[in-house]
């Protein structure tokens, strides 16, 4: 393959847990190729050895790690995984799965003109859910992102045996979330780094389907309706006593992201 094609790459990052699977069904409308083994979340499976062996070399500190040590393993898979692939609408190419917001700028130094499609999600809703591995110490990628979570959010480790797993998840959300969202934001700029909410997908898929396409630069292609349960963008209990731990971890990142409390 063509650097120049390798170079094409689309990276699709959301905290996992967060509905991530929509970033799949956005791929697909797009015409993008995530890979030749997708599982029934999403992700691609063929990214998971590598990416996972990332995280719990590098992605354990404060700040996202940076640098191109991994730089020729990345695109040595990716060179690999595109040898022969599908029939696609789109040129582009990407891959979708959630613990590469914990390595993302590895990725990016792969890949000089990839461009990132980040699926955010409201943080009570996120934290009232199931925990993600990411959420978890009982797996080596948890074992390194959950105490760094914690570290960063100026947490004692040692609570992570006695918390409850929504503050696990909360501290997960604004560890992984906060850098990935100032990444975005402040290196890669709108030219190369898409926010959509999670909530906007469920509640107008065309118009955010639209989006991304444009944003890519697509071939625009008539919409196939796909049913969203609207229920799924989550609502929550204004009594319950642990939105306010899950405001005071994570308020300041959601208020940036145009999120409210109420």
């Amino acid at each position: 393959m063509e650097s120049r094609a390798l170079d094409d790459a689309v990276l699709f990052a959301g905290r996992g847990g967060s509905g991530t699977r929509l970033l799949s069904e956005l791929a697909a409308r797009a015409g993008i190729f995530i890979g030749n083994r997708v599982n029934k979340s999403g992700d691609s499976i063929e990214w998971v050895d590598l990416i996972y062996r990332m995280v719990v070399e590098a992605g354990g500190g404060h700040d996202l790690p940076v640098g191109s040590h991994y730089r020729e393993a990345i695109r040595a898979r990716a060179r690999r995984i595109l040898e022969a692939p599908p029939p696609r609408a789109s040129p582009l190419w990407g891959l979708k799965l959630p613990e590469s917001m914990l390595v993302l700028p590895l990725l990016v130094d792969a890949f000089p003109r990839a461009k990132v499609v980040h699926l955010i999600r409201h943080p009570i809703t996120s934290s009232l859910r199931r925990t993600h591995l990411t959420s978890r110490l009982n797996n080596a990628v948890g074992a390194v992102a959950l105490p760094a979570a914690y570290g960063y959010c100026r947490r004692d480790v040692a609570r992570i045996a006695t918390d409850e797993p929504y503050l696990h998840n909360a501290c997960s959300w604004n560890f992984q979330v906060t850098r990935v969202a100032r990444y975005g934001r402040e290196v890669l700029g709108r030219e190369r780094y898409l926010e959509i909410a999670y909530e906007d997908v469920c509640a107008e898929p065309a118009r955010m389907f639209a989006l991304v396409r444009s944003y890519l630069g697509c071939v625009d292609e008539p919409d196939v309706a796909m049913p969203i349960d609207l229920l799924r963008a989550g609502s929550w209990d204004p009594r319950d006593q642990r939105i306010e731990v899950i405001w005071e971890v994570c308020g300041e990142t959601a208020a940036l992201l145009g999120y409210r409390r109420a």
